[in-house]
Order: C-alpha cells, then sequence, then structure tokens
C-alpha cells in the first residue's frame, strides 16, 4: 500500500496507509488482525529525573504506556498482537491491564540503546515469521505525549 509521511518537528514519524488498489472503492487498506505492534517502554528516562521511567508515570491514575499505546492498539480491529519491550520489573503493568483483551501480548527486554530495544522486539517476530511480509508498528509510548 502507499505510505505517505507527515511531517512533524516532533522526532516521531508517523505513516498513513490509506491506498486502495486502483479502482477500489471502500475496501480496506490493512486486513483485519494482520498487524503486529512493537510498543518500545524500555527507556529510563535519566533526563526527566523522576523516580521511575516517565512511560509508567501515572496519567489520570493510569501509566502513560497504557493511556498512549497498549490500550489504543488493543482496540484496533487491524492489530493482531502486540510485543512489550520493556524492562521485567514493569511487565506486571501491562499484563494487569489485558484482562479483558482479545489480543496477545508477549514480552522481550529492552536493549542497552533505543535500537538495540527495537531489535530484541523484531527478534520476537523474526521467530514466527513464515513469510517474507509481514505489517508492523514501533511505537514509543511517551511520543504522543510530547509537545
Amino acid at each position: 500500500c502507499g505510505v505517505a509521511q507527515r511531517r512533524s518537528t516532533r522526532r516521531s514519524h508517523s505513516a498513513i496507509c490509506g491506498a486502495e488498489p486502483d479502482g477500489a472503492q471502500g475496501g480496506e487498506a490493512v486486513k483485519e488482525r494482520s498487524v503486529s505492534v512493537i510498543l518500545l517502554s524500555g527507556g529510563q528516562g535519566k533526563r526527566m529525573g523522576a523516580n521511575m521511567p516517565k512511560q509508567y508515570l501515572p496519567l489520570l491514575g493510569v501509566p502513560i504506556a497504557l493511556h498512549s499505546s497498549l490500550r489504543t492498539f488493543c482496540g484496533m480491529k487491524e492489530v493482531k498482537e502486540v510485543v512489550v519491550v520493556c524492562d521485567p520489573s514493569y511487565k506486571n503493568v501491562f499484563e494487569g491491564s489485558v484482562e479483558n483483551l482479545q489480543i496477545p501480548i508477549k514480552f522481550t527486554t529492552p536493549g542497552k540503546e533505543r535500537q538495540d530495544s527495537v531489535f530484541n522486539g523484531l527478534q520476537v517476530k523474526l521467530m514466527e515469521i513464515q513469510s517474507l511480509f509481514v505489517s508492523m508498528i514501533l511505537q514509543d509510548p511517551w511520543y504522543p505525549l510530547k509537545m
């Protein structure tokens, strides 16, 4: 499908995938349960100076990572699973919020740098891939709230 990049002054980049085959009208751009989400929640947030990583700070009583990412993606019909990259000591934050979710949540540990965490998340999927083309979304839960 055709992908158009949104220009933004923020570090995060988003892509819109909405192209349809020539002559198609009203078709789906992305098939149901065809997307794997890798949720990057392994950062330490040292520059913020809080007593915990910023993605776990409460927003209206709920950790930011749950507000901005997990609940949003789990509510999308296109998403078939979520791979959470997080420190094992924060795994319970996600496990406690998935009782009513209808998609599997998988976990892996973060790397030393962000790109290492992305690699670890992809490794979970690479072990399962049986075809050449797989749809994925990488999401850092902090960036949707960053202005």
